[in-house]
């Protein structure tokens, strides 16, 4: 499968084969996008909108989210003294120890040994001193351990366990067809016949995995397209609106309105920031 950076995550090449990756983050920014690492997120200051699992969340401090390998998910906000910490595990991670098959609680609140873990984990990997490497692999495993005993919302069978990817790979491809034909005529029915579903079920797995019905999520993409045109083009309202797929300029001024707050003529003017686009 063509797999696109702008949903998909490659797994990055590993220095010296290390599987496990701190990152520490000042910005909520994260678009909508999936990959086959492990994810532990804890939210120091500030807040966000995050969205996993088909749910959206309103991320505070002290709140921790799980983001299980193949799960759509993203972050948005602009919350000045924003911070949280990602710890990404690779799944070379587990290639000895039964994990797969687990999926966890996505979201926890106020989980003090999380929280000794994480901060742990972030001290050793800031100090970089010698062995960092080794005590940040064996601090991971103990919350690996201690997320399993207390924090797994299931356990699911092999066959389970794929047709959770196959389904992924289905909304990833469709995704990538919306992506690269967002300013063409485009149907919920027309969408279905394309990928061979019903459109019942077409419209129910979209909306699960996104959380969007697939008209929210091409209108989107026309708009987040659109403002570049407005910030970089001098074209006309109505010219931006027939290049990004809408079929007149009121109805792409009433879509616009809605997810970015004003209209196109005065974001041209700066009012606002892109920021304010829903993931």
């Amino acid at each position: 499968m063509n797999k696109e950076k702008y949903i998909y995550q490659e797994i990055k090449s590993l220095e010296r084969g290390f599987q496990v990756e701190v990152m520490l983050n000042h910005k909520p920014g994260a678009p909508l996008h999936w990959h086959e690492y492990f994810e532990v997120l804890y939210f120091v200051s500030g807040e966000a909108d995050f969205f996993c699992g088909s749910e959206r969340y309103t991320a505070k401090p002290g709140d921790f989210f799980i983001v299980n390998s193949n799960e759509l998910h993203s972050i948005t906000g602009d919350s000045e003294n924003h911070y949280h910490i990602c710890l990404r595990i690779s799944p070379q991670f587990f290639a000895d120890v039964e994990f797969d098959n687990y999926i966890f609680t996505p979201y926890i609140q106020g989980d003090k040994q999380i929280k000794e873990y994480l901060e742990k984990i972030v001290e050793v990997w800031s100090a970089h001193e010698p062995a960092y490497d080794i005590e940040v692999k064996s601090i991971t495993y103990s919350l690996i351990a201690y997320l399993i005993k207390n924090h797994v919302a299931s356990f699911l069978s092999d066959s389970a366990t794929q047709n959770r990817k196959n389904k992924l790979q289905t909304i990833n491809e469709i995704v990538m067809h919306i992506s690269k034909n967002y300013h063409t005529h485009m149907t919920t029915s027309s969408l279905a016949a394309k990928f061979h579903l019903t459109e019942q079920y077409f419209c129910n797995i979209f909306k699960r995995a996104t959380g969007k019905t697939p008209i929210d999520y091409i209108n989107d993409r026309r708009v987040r397209k659109s403002t570049v045109l407005l910030k970089t083009t001098d074209q006309s309202i109505t010219d931006v609106a027939l290049s990004v797929g809408f079929d007149s300029s009121h109805y792409f001024t009433r879509v616009f309105k809605k997810y970015m707050g004003v209209s196109p003529r005065e974001y041209r003017k700066g009012q606002i920031s892109e920021n304010n686009l829903v993931p």
